[in-house]
């Protein structure tokens, strides 16, 4: 993508610019734990032991690699300055300039969700690299710099993550109804609403399904 927006550039004289982002966070994240990065995994994995009162949550490694994070907001207003103040062929590294630890992160996460339990390091897991911060000089010498820190971006993806959830809990109430209503449609199964508890994100396209199913059950029987 970076060397297209430069060649754009050079070939047909476009303002194309690049800018390259660090890791980021913040609402409608991908909370799934099978593909989702850190800062989400680790609070839906705090959530869940909240909720379930369990007594341990296990991470990966040592807890010791340093990584940088920056709100999508914040990568937001970054894109719009650049916009509105840049024209230059090289990309832009856009970053917090700022660093911690995984173990510090996870602190962080769990203190921000309430979870009291022991944080158990599973270290026969890889850290994976030791250290990624970026160079973000060139943004910073041009007069942006991010508003939201990382103590505030946290509590307020939290929140946000808890009224989605409230939300869920309260639409699946509805749902098992309408199973209930409409129990001689046997494609339907019950383990899909529970699978709506792990994960928020398949919760759209089941309602889909269920909505589809029971509308053409109705025609069938008109």
């Amino acid at each position: 993508g970076i060397k297209l927006c430069e060649n754009y550039r050079h070939q047909y004289g476009d303002c194309f610019i690049s800018a390259m982002p660090t890791n980021l966070y913040g609402p409608n994240d991908n909370y799934d734990l099978k593909n989702s990065h850190v800062l989400p995994a680790m609070m839906r994995k705090f959530h869940e032991a909240k909720i379930n009162q369990w007594p341990t949550v296990t991470l990966w490694g040592t807890g010791k690699p340093m990584r940088e994070f920056l709100h999508v907001d914040d990568l937001a207003a970054a894109c719009l300055f650049l916009m509105e103040n840049y024209d230059d062929s090289s990309f832009v590294n856009v970053g917090s300039g700022t660093d911690i630890s995984i173990k510090d992160l996870a602190d962080k996460i769990a203190q921000v969700v309430g979870f009291h339990g022991e944080i158990i390091w599973d270290l026969d897991k890889p850290d994976g690299t030791p250290k990624k911060l970026m160079d973000h000089s060139k943004l910073k010498n041009m007069g942006w710099s991010p508003s939201i820190t990382l103590d505030e971006g946290i509590k307020k993806v939290y929140q946000d993550l808890s009224i989605e959830v409230k939300t869920l809990n309260n639409d699946e109430i509805k749902f098992n109804e309408v199973i209930d209503k409409f129990e001689n449609i046997k494609s339907i199964e019950k383990t899909q609403i529970q699978n709506l508890k792990r994960n928020i994100s398949d919760y759209y396209r089941i309602f889909n399904e269920i909505e589809k199913k029971i509308s053409n059950s109705e025609n069938e029987l008109i």
